[in-house]
C-alpha cells in the first residue's frame, strides 16, 4: 500500500512588532520598515534608522539625509539599518547623535549598512560629538569630556565620494581648585568596511579631534583617520584616491604661568588596511599633538598596510607635536 503524502504548506512569520521608521519624502510623512523614493529626483529625511529598515532612493538623484540639523537626535546611532541611493547620482548624508548628559560618548553615524545603488555617488557620514564633562564633580572625582562617535562602524559600498569623519571629544568638567577633567578622545573616522567600487572612487577618513581638557587635565587624544578596511577598485592613477587623517589632539588649559596640564596625542592616519587595487595613490597623514606642559606627540602617518598599485605609491607624514 501507498502511503499518502499530505503537503504542508509552510508560511513565513511577520514579526508582530517590525521595525519601522517615519521619515518625510518629498515633504510627506511616510512610515514603514521599508522607505521608498519615486522615480524622480526625491528629497527623503529620517530622524534615525534602526536595525532592519531599508531606506531606498529609488531613481533619479535623490538626497538622503540621517539625523542632521534641527533633526539631530542625542545619543542615537544614525543609521542601523540599510540605505541605498538607487539608481542615479544621489548624496547621503548621515549624522550620529552627541552625547546626552555631561561626560556622554557620541554615537557612530553608521553602524549598518549604506550602499551607492549604481550611480556616482557622494556619501558623507559624520560622528556625533562627545558632550563636555561634569561643570560641577563631587568630591575630588573628575568629569571627563565624552568620546566622539566613529564616521563610520558599518559597511558601505558605492562608487563616487565617500568622506567619514569622527567627532570631537568633549571639553573637561571644570570646579576650580577640585576637579582636573581630561577632554575626551574624538571619534575614528573609519573602524569597519568601506568599498570605493567602480571607476575613480575616492575615500577620505578623517579622525576627530580630542577635546580640551581643563585645569590640570589632559587634552583628550585625536581620533584615528582609518582603523577599518578601506579598498578602491580602480582608481585614477592621477588622482589620490584615499587620504586618511588623524585628529589633532586637545589642548591643556593655559593659565597665567603656562600651560597646566599635558596637550593630547595627535590621532594616527592609518593603524589598518588600505588597499588600492588597480591604480591611485593613497595619502596618509598624522594628526598634530596638542598644546600643553608636556606637548602632545603627532600621530604616525601609518602604523599599519597600504597596498598600492604600482607598490609604495603613497605619502605618510607624521604630525607635528604641539606647543608647550
Amino acid at each position: 500500500m501507498l502511503a499518502l503524502v499530505v503537503p504542508i504548506a509552510v508560511f513565513a512569520a511577520t514579526p508582530a512588532h517590525a521595525a519601522t521608521v517615519t521619515c518625510t519624502v518629498n515633504g510627506t510623512d511616510v512610515t514603514g520598515s521599508t522607505i521608498r523614493g519615486t522615480d524622480g529626483d526625491d528629497a527623503i529625511d529620517c530622524f534615525a534608522i534602526p536595525s532592519g529598515v531599508v531606506v531606498n532612493g529609488g531613481r533619479g538623484n535623490d538626497r538622503i539625509t540621517v539625523n542632521l540639523g534641527d533633526k539631530a537626535g542625542a545619543d542615537t546611532v544614525g543609521n542601523k539599518g540599510e540605505v541605498n541611493g538607487g539608481e542615479g547620482d544621489d548624496t547621503i548624508t548621515v549624522r550620529g547623535g552627541d552625547g546626552y548628559g555631561a561626560g556622554a560618548d557620541g554615537k557612530a553615524a553608521n553602524t549598518g549598512e549604506i550602499y551607492g545603488g549604481g550611480g556616482h555617488e557622494t556619501v558623507v557620514l559624520t560622528g556625533g560629538d562627545g558632550r563636555a564633562g561634569r561643570a560641577i564633580a563631587p568630591l575630588s572625582s573628575c568629569g571627563d569630556g565624552g568620546r566622539g562617535g566613529d564616521g563610520n562602524d558599518g559597511h558601505i559600498s558605492a562608487q563616487g565620494s565617500i568622506t567619514v569623519t569622527g567627532g570631537s571629544g568633549g571639553l573637561g568638567g571644570h570646579e576650580p581648585g577640585k576637579a582636573n577633567c581630561n577632554g575626551g578622545h574624538g571619534g575614528d573616522g573609519n573602524n569597519s568596511r568601506i568599498i570605493g567600487s567602480g571607476f575613480d572612487s575616492r575615500v577620505k577618513a578623517v579622525g576627530g579631534r580630542g577635546g580640551d581638557g581643563t585645569s590640570v587635565g589632559r587634552g583628550g587624544e585625536g581620533g584615528i583617520g582609518n582603523d577599518g578596511h578601506i579598498t578602491i577598485d580602480r582608481g585614477l592613477a592621477s588622482s589620490t584616491s584615499v587620504e586618511a587623517y588623524g585628529g589633532r589632539g586637545g589642548n591643556a588649559e593655559l593659565g597665567t604661568d603656562g600651560y597646566r596640564g599635558e596637550g593630547g596625542r595627535g590621532g594616527d592616519g592609518n593603524n589598518r588596511t588600505i588597499d588600492i587595487l588597480a591604480a591611485g595613490k593613497g595619502y596618509v597623514k598624522g594628526g598634530d599633538g596638542g598644546n600643553g606642559q608636556p606637548p602632545g606627540s603627532g600621530g604616525k602617518g601609518n602604523d599599519g598596510t597600504v597596498n598600492t598599485n604600482p607598490t609604495g605609491n603613497y605619502d605618510a607624514p607624521g604630525g607635528a607635536a604641539g606647543h608647550s
